[in-house]
């Protein structure tokens, strides 16, 4: 609990502004409980162990508005354009600055059923499927961030997936934070996912920075795998240095559903990851990968909860982190096998490759183990290339400098691997691949 002047600060800070959906009742009423509990919880700081390398004091020193203005230039579009892939071409939804462009957006092919739509539609058009979901244990919530988002989100999306329905095509929602003038921007997106019974789901969320000015995006994602349903996942982070990303996502799996998910950050200032999965059904399975590739003096938080609170479900975790000048990482890990959870299995490794002296790595993958029968493993590694595998390639031809991006590049290629969209997967190698071309000429050894 934060002292009083700390709690004013915070909320002087961001605003206590007027509820962003006044004229519908019940949303108003979630908003409301929200910043009850967003008040009560005050903001975190570097005593709280969630937040010890994470120094948000760097976030309070802006004032930052709520909209932002910008001009979408040819120039912009073009550069817009180049993150659109082949493959979800009738199957994407674009906002700019944390509006719909319609220009942009494309939802052709999505088949019968589908409900794909911005939040502040669907809670006008589809009340009674989205509000079983909207604030859902809000007042359970202990991540202050995640509270304010509930308390003053304007926009995010809504996607519904109806029972037996197969999306093959990859659904892409796309948010570009741009301007054309130096104002702090703050942004709190919020999206629901439901997808039902026997259905599946290939969903890439992806943010892009395409500025260098002070911004705040503070996402909260809400995921529902209901009985024997399949999400495969992909959220990408591509923002610039003056850009700070909080996301944190909240997923329910119930009995014989599955989530595979993997994420790939780069740039800004700092991201922090935060990952709750819920296990609420039996032969459950739930899977998270992180790439994350920083240089500079960027900062990568990954915290990763996952409740077993079934028999038979299945958890795994590989995060791998490549850091260079005085970029930080930080994995943060708790598996929690409740006692009723036995024949559970489920394994953490965090892998960190460190290319300067000056980067730092944290590493904290823990178990907490209720039940006597289940398989539970983890592990963590930091360090720096192993010059007996360098040898190794040189003494096949390669001279060091290749030896040393070969090494790089195979170290990350593990969580890009899984990838199911051609396009996309050949466009975050080639992003790896010049971002790590740059890092290794520049320390050189």
């Amino acid at each position: 609990m934060t002292d009083i002047k700390q709690k004013s600060q915070f909320k002087e800070c961001f605003n206590d502004k007027k509820l962003s959906f006044e004229s519908l009742d019940w949303v108003k009423s979630v908003q409301e409980r929200a910043w009850t509990q967003f008040q009560s919880l005050g903001f975190p700081t570097q005593k709280d162990e969630g937040w010890k390398y994470f120094n948000i004091e760097s976030l309070l020193k802006n004032s930052y508005e709520s909209e932002r203005n910008f001009e979408l230039t040819s120039e912009m579009t073009t550069r817009i354009q180049r993150y659109f892939y082949e493959e979800s071409a009738a199957s994407r939804l674009t906002f700019l600055n944390g509006k719909k462009e319609s220009g942009m957006t494309s939802l052709k092919d999505l088949p019968a059923g589908v409900e794909f739509l911005p939040l502040s539609e669907a809670l006008k058009t589809k009340e009674s499927k989205i509000k079983p979901y909207l604030g859902l244990n809000i007042e359970k919530e202990e991540n202050a961030f995640s509270a304010l988002n509930a308390a003053q989100f304007e926009e995010g999306i809504f996607l519904y997936v109806p029972r037996d329905t197969v999306v093959d095509i990859p659904i892409h929602l796309l948010f570009f934070n741009l301007s054309s003038d130096s104002t702090p921007w703050i942004a709190h997106p919020r999206n629901i996912i439901v997808v039902d019974e026997g259905a599946k789901l290939n969903l890439v969320y992806e943010q892009v920075g395409l500025d260098v000015n002070s911004t705040l995006i503070n996402v909260f994602n809400q995921i529902h795998c209901e009985k024997n349903s399949s999400v495969h996942y992909l959220g990408i982070q591509r923002e610039s240095l003056g850009s700070y990303h909080l996301m944190n996502s909240h997923v329910y799996l119930q009995e014989g559903s599955s989530f595979e998910g993997v994420l790939f950050a780069q740039g800004g200032s700092a991201r922090r990851d935060e990952f709750q999965f819920y296990i609420e059904g039996e032969n459950t399975h739930c899977s998270l990968k992180g790439l994350g590739v920083l240089a500079g003096e960027s900062k990568l938080f990954s915290h990763v909860t996952v409740h077993h609170q079934k028999p038979h479900g299945s958890s795994k975790q590989l995060f791998k982190n490549i850091l260079a000048d005085k970029a930080q990482s930080e994995f943060n890990s708790l598996v929690h096998v409740y006692p009723q959870a036995q024949k559970s299995d489920t394994h953490q490794l965090n892998r960190n490759l460190l290319v300067s002296d000056k980067a730092r790595a944290y590493s904290r993958p823990q178990l907490k183990i209720e039940a006597d029968d289940v398989q539970c493993a983890h592990g963590s590694s930091i360090g720096q290339m192993e010059e007996d595998e360098l040898f190794y390639l040189q003494s096949r031809g390669l001279n060091k400098q290749l030896a040393r991006f070969v090494m790089t590049f195979g170290f990350a290629e593990e969580v890009l691997e899984g990838i199911q969209i051609p396009t996309l997967k050949r466009d975050l190698e080639c992003a790896l691949r010049i971002e790590l071309e740059t890092i290794l000429n520049k320390h050189q050894v």
